[in-house]
């Protein structure tokens, strides 16, 4: 498996999770931008149970998500009751659009760590 990208100890892979994450050694960390329920994506007929599959294959400790701000929270039932929710971190403020007729801008990411104990 090649990096999509890797430059100053950041590595990048482009693929499907289910594929990527059972040949990565997992650090403590994951930060995700998922497959969302509102996007449009070939071949991706139910993005949460994607997602949850995904989740499930993780074993770093603490997960952050990122949450567009048209983004329905709901999807986040998908993450295991292993990482349990911390807290909510406004992204930085960047330069609004729009989409159809929602603004857009204001994007959050969802910080969870994992129970101790809990695998």
């Amino acid at each position: 498996m090649r990096p999509y990208y890797d430059h100053a100890g950041i590595t990048i892979y482009h693929g499907d999770a289910r594929e990527v994450l059972p040949q990565l050694e997992q650090l403590p960390a994951c930060i995700t931008d998922p497959v969302w329920p509102n996007s449009v994506f070939p071949g991706v007929v139910d993005p949460r149970a994607l997602f949850a599959e995904a989740c499930n294959l993780l074993t770093c400790e603490t997960l952050v998500v990122h949450l567009g701000c048209g983004s329905d929270p709901r999807f986040l039932g998908a993450v295991p009751d292993r990482f349990p929710f911390i807290r909510v971190c406004w992204m930085r403020y960047a330069r609004p659009s729009y989409r159809g007729r929602v603004l857009v801008a204001s994007d959050v990411a969802c910080f969870t760590i994992r129970r101790q104990g809990r695998g």
